[in-house]
């Protein structure tokens, strides 16, 4: 065999030989969960929610963010977070309870859906992360049976949860490089629309950045519809955590240090836990090359300034 022809099939055989191991880790990394229990509950509208629950002892309930499911996955959006919270909250001999949300719902339409399970169930704690931070204090405030906890990750926390969801439409045309001249003609656009959620038809020849808060507006009502954006409307993060402290619940508030949506120096209110970002998982910001960034899916983990936080949380709590 000449030379050449040995190094060309040796590269092709370490080709495919890279190829079966990543697509071995792969399937490894989405399926390692804990054995759990079906969880389904119908709602008075007929909706059935449907998720799984681990263990036995005090239940956390883990509420995703917005159009994620129980895993707190979406498409090719993987952080597997409720993969690591079971198998955190075994270990930590309590129960864990996830399930898939409504999609395209308002926050009082998934806070009603939950409330269900805070009547049916005694739960102890509720993690919610993004939209499930909104979710959490809706139903809570509202629950004849309160959790003793809320921790709220991430929440992008605002006043009013619909003027949110046109902040973060903003922030997607900034990260795309739009100019400080086209953002303030969106945002005024968009304010205008909070008023009615309605729009004049583009004019001609308008430009790229009006399309672009236009079509993000008009695609948020027809997800939702007017009777969804009146309610979300009527979300006020500050106002319903007063609400539900008041009743005795103890509420913490964490973003990850790179949170886009909280940023420069934090509220009082809100701490800090490095190498949250990637929600919940440990992010190592030095991982570069894709054979380190496969390897890394082999034993994923809970950040460990979360991990801290939570152990500290739950020794705190009354058995």
């Amino acid at each position: 065999m000449t030379p050449l022809r040995r190094v060309i099939l040796l590269t092709f055989a370490a080709g495919v030989a890279f190829l079966l191991a990543g697509l071995g880790v792969v399937l490894w990394s989405q399926e390692t969960y804990p054995a759990g229990k079906d969880f389904e509950r119908k709602m008075v509208d007929g909706f059935v929610l449907r998720g799984t629950i681990y263990g036995s002892g005090p239940l956390t309930v883990y509420i995703a963010d917005e159009n994620m499911d129980r895993y707190g996955n979406q498409g090719a959006v993987q952080f597997h977070s409720g993969l690591l919270l079971a198998r955190y909250f075994i270990r930590s001999n309590r129960a864990f309870l996830h399930y898939d949300q409504r999609l395209h719902s308002s926050v009082k339409q998934l806070a009603r859906d939950l409330l269900t399970v805070l009547d049916d169930y005694p739960v102890s704690l509720i993690l919610a992360h993004g939209q499930g931070c909104y979710t959490a204090l809706e139903a809570a405030q509202k629950s004849k049976k309160r959790p003793q906890q809320i921790l709220l990750f991430s929440c992008a926390a605002r006043e009013n949860y619909q003027h949110l969801r046109v902040e973060q439409m903003l922030h997607k045309m900034a990260l795309e490089g739009a100019p400080d001249s086209m953002l303030r003609d969106a945002e005024s656009l968009s304010q205008r629309w909070l008023h009615d959620y309605e729009l004049e038809p583009l004019p001609h020849g308008a430009h790229v950045g009006r399309r672009m808060i236009q079509n993000s507006l008009e695609k948020e009502k027809e997800n939702l519809g007017i009777t969804a954006l009146r309610e979300n409307q009527a979300i006020h993060f500050k106002s319903a955590r007063a609400r539900v402290e008041q009743k005795g619940v103890t509420v913490r508030h964490y973003r990850g240090e790179f949170d886009a949506f909280t940023p420069g120096i934090p509220a009082d209110d809100e701490q800090i836990l490095p190498g949250m970002d990637s929600f919940l998982r440990a992010a190592d910001q030095q991982i570069i090359s894709q054979l380190e960034l496969a390897l890394s899916a082999l034993r994923p983990e809970l950040a460990p300034s979360l991990t801290g936080e939570l152990e500290k949380v739950l020794r705190a709590q009354p058995p």
